[in-house]
């Protein structure tokens, strides 16, 4: 190529690179996951607000947290006229924070008319949910059941899902505890009931009420273990989904220096429930989860996670248990891959889709746990899925750690120049 040829395709390079930088408001977001622009199904909802929306973020100037959360609302303006926001310092204007029933440091308040909603952390997750929320006139409330020794939502040891509940809260989730035992109907204002880690068996009644739940239309979480009796693993095969009795054991985990009996899975099925997650999740002591032909059955049945092929469902769980080793046995054990979630969803009378989805562990969601990986974007995930439809789905919960490589409007332009004028000027001087 001479070198008038290369300074043509510099100079076309950098046209580009500066009229890029222009549409999208002078940077370029080079981050793996794109952690700086808007997701899709966020820019959806933006560009869908039924009426004009005002972020406003109380946040003192020397607060480090005020650059980060003006840079992501400006990102919502940019991507709709109808949305706005303003920083508003509480110590400067105390009245303006008394207006809106601010008492804490880094609270943002979306205002549209009369309504308003607060949101206690800055998360993109965060502000999308909430601008759902801000136009619908009910809250979604997610139960959480304690009956049969399951993990509790107030429960802030290593078992519990204090962790998660938080997070649901943070969202915009109103979280409950409930008790199923006893209960002949689950509430209809149920939006999302979870059961996760059950200890005690469920009696049949209760099962009757969650299948009678799930095909009125309702939406049902369960988390199973090995652990769990066989009653009540047995539940999903009313909806096409079979609980394996076996331990999923992959080697692949020891590779990284994890323990063979927690499965550790980077790369989701293609679903909903698992649009847009980003990082790995683990799954210490699952289930194998399979499609059950002989059940009353579901419209469909889909798996969310699964594992590769060197995976396979451990039946002699006394040598695991006693030496932690395993050797897959032709015949006897289940060869992977395996799936770890699944998802069922039937019709109903009145015309809103029941659904449920099962994973075969629970200590994912634990608060041990629960900080790792993507596990608590694939939570929320989940409750989206099930407690609502379309844009909502697949948001990311949380801020990535990924360090950015931004293009700012004045470097695009140096990298323009030097492209198109120095390096053609340095070529055409020592013929390169």
């Amino acid at each position: 190529m001479t070198p008038f040829a290369r300074a043509l395709l510099l100079t076309v390079a950098g046209i580009a690179l500066v009229a890029i930088l222009d549409r999208r408001g002078g940077a370029i977001d080079l981050t793996r996951e794109s952690s700086h622009t808007l997701s899709a199904g966020s820019e959806r909802v933006v560009q869908s607000l039924p009426e004009p929306v005002e972020g406003i973020a109380f946040y003192r100037p020397d607060d480090p947290r005020t650059s980060r959360i003006e840079r992501l609302l400006r990102k919502y303006a940019d991507a709709s006229p109808a949305f706005r926001y303003r920083i508003v310092d509480p110590d400067r204007f105390p009245g303006e924070a008394a207006r809106y029933g601010v008492t804490v440091y880094g609270t943002t308040v979306l205002e549209s008319g009369t309504r308003r909603r607060a949101i206690p952390n800055r998360s993109e997750n965060a502000i999308t949910t909430a601008l759902l929320l801000l136009f619908d006139d009910r809250s979604r409330t997610i139960r959480i059941d304690e009956s049969y020794g399951g993990r509790g939502a107030s429960d802030e040891s290593d078992a519990g899902l204090g962790e998660a509940a938080k997070a649901l809260r943070a969202s915009g989730f109103r979280v409950e505890p409930f008790l199923l035992a006893g209960v002949r109907q689950i509430p209809a204002d149920t939006d999302v009931l979870v059961i996760a880690g059950p200890r005690i068996a469920i009696p049949a009644p209760a099962q009757d009420s969650l299948e009678n739940f799930v095909r009125a239309g309702g939406r049902l979480l369960l988390l199973l273990d090995p652990e769990t009796d066989a009653e009540t693993a047995a539940f999903p095969q009313r909806f096409g989904i079979e609980a394996g009795a076996g331990v999923v054991v992959d080697p692949e985990a020891a590779l990284y220096g994890g323990d063979i009996q927690t499965p550790v899975v980077a790369r989701y099925d293609l679903h909903d429930a698992t649009r847009g997650l980003a990082g790995a999740s683990l799954f210490p002591r699952t289930r194998p989860l399979s499609l059950f032909e002989r059940g009353r059955g579901a419209d469909e049945v889909r798996s969310l996670i699964t594992t590769g092929e060197d995976a396979w469902a451990e039946n002699d769980l006394a040598l695991l248990t006693e030496s932690g080793k395993a050797v897959f046995s032709e015949g006897a054990d289940g060869k992977g891959p395996l799936a770890l979630a699944m998802s069922a969803s039937v019709a109903s009378k009145s015309g809103i889709r029941g659904r449920m989805i099962v994973f075969g562990d629970s200590d994912w969601a634990s608060n041990r746990y629960f900080a790792q990986g993507a596990h608590a974007q694939l939570l929320l995930n989940a409750v989206k899925y099930l407690g609502w439809e379309g844009a909502a789905l697949g948001l990311a919960l949380g801020e990535t750690t990924s360090e950015p490589l931004l293009l700012s409007r004045a470097q695009g332009r140096f990298f323009f120049w030097f492209g198109t004028a120095a390096l053609p000027g340095i070529w055409a001087v020592f013929g390169f």
